[in-house]
């Protein structure tokens, strides 16, 4: 019996390829012409171009959408108006170049994920900003691994606008406002707008918690604050606040189609003035006498505070270091007070409002769901 071998041949992947910047990324620069600074400044915002790789062989009807794992020998390129001799050494791009930030530090100017099997493998992150009227092309090359192999190419414009007068962020109230709570009014409200009056912008609102800015609302630390979706006006419930709420107002602006990103700060802190304190209602006692019922009298700039039991935590002592009573006018039993009779209070600030959490970090809530704080 005579045999012979024969081979199945699959028809070559029909492969495609685009470089996709990051979600919300703003990947065309605008530069003042009067101050000569980059908006997004690169240094600080890189530019981030994600090589996305797919194929489809059409014999098995097999399709990847994500071949990144099975890409190598990945090259990126820049080219310039200057740039000759096309896609060459001269005009590769690699880790370790070096680009200076505006306060003058050295930070890497490419960053470039060159991990073989890497799910992100040719990703780019982009440190420098393109000239004005000077854009600047960047090309991916590699290959993907199958079939016969793939040569993939790919690449990305970067432009930049030069702009005469950049927008700013405006506010209708102080950016910086301190809050006395027995002066203040309850809410304090600041509404953001652009100048030029010409450019139009949304406004987006983030605060922060301990080290990291987040969305306001993303996180049960901003009881306090409720943003008017139509005009971007903050709103801080000033008497539920805690000690202090730093926040960033993020406006994007559309200078002649090109959105441009630009941010301010805003912090609010609560600040009780310095105050003055007394006790009164108290004088000598008849030996039948069981309880007392002393009053703290507290004045601040000359002024008599009605409620001090209000912002003021106000323990009340006998001899030894153990509060026996709380409040501004507490009834006290005269047993308290021991046998020196002897009465002390130490009124101090409460300090903002906290949100109550469990060991896990979780916060509490009440039966119908709603949020508990206290201080």
């Amino acid at each position: 019996m005579l045999r012979k071998k024969i081979n199945r041949v699959e028809s070559e992947p029909t492969a495609y390829v685009s470089l996709i910047p990051d979600p919300g990324a703003v990947t065309r620069q605008v530069y003042s012409t009067a101050t000569g600074a980059y908006y997004p400044e690169r240094s600080v915002a890189p530019l981030a171009l994600n090589p996305t790789v797919g194929y489809e062989i059409k014999d098995t009807g097999k399709t990847v959408e994500n071949a990144a794992r099975e890409l190598t020998d990945g090259h990126w390129y820049r080219l310039a108006a200057g740039s000759t001799g096309g896609l060459t050494p001269a005009n590769e791009i690699t880790n370790g170049m070096k680009v200076t930030a505006p306060d003058g530090t050295q930070v890497d100017r490419y960053t470039i994920d060159t991990t073989v099997g890497s799910p992100t493998y040719g990703r780019i992150l982009i440190r420098e900003n393109t000239p004005v009227s000077s854009p600047v092309t960047y090309v991916f090359v590699a290959t993907l691994n199958v079939g016969s192999g793939v040569k993939l190419m790919k690449s990305f414009r970067s432009d930049t606008k030069g702009v005469t007068v950049m927008p700013e962020i405006q506010f209708d109230n102080d950016p910086q406002a301190l809050f006395n709570p027995w002066q203040d009014g309850d809410t304090f409200t600041i509404t953001p707008s652009i100048t030029p009056s010409s450019y139009t912008a949304t406004f987006a609102w983030k605060t922060m918690h301990g080290t990291a800015w987040g969305a306001l609302g993303s996180t049960h630390y901003d009881w306090a604050l409720s943003v008017n979706a139509a005009t971007g006006a903050l709103t801080i419930n000033r008497k539920q606040m805690q000690d202090e709420i730093n926040l960033k107002c993020v406006a994007q602006v559309n200078i002649d189609g090109i959105l441009v990103e630009i941010e301010r700060m805003v912090t609010h802190q609560r600040r009780l003035p310095k105050f003055e304190a007394e006790v009164r209602h108290i004088a000598d006692i008849l030996p039948t006498q069981k309880t007392i019922a002393p009053k703290l009298y507290v004045e601040s700039n000359k002024v008599e505070i009605t409620d001090p039991a209000g912002e003021l935590l106000i323990p009340w002592y006998g001899p030894g270091t153990t509060p026996i009573a709380y409040g501004a006018n507490p009834t006290i039993h005269v047993s308290a007070l021991g046998a020196a009779m002897e009465l002390g209070v130490h009124p101090k600030d409460r300090g903002g409002w906290k949100a109550l959490e469990d060991g896990s970090g979780n916060y509490l809530v009440t039966s119908d769901g709603k949020q508990i704080i206290a201080r």
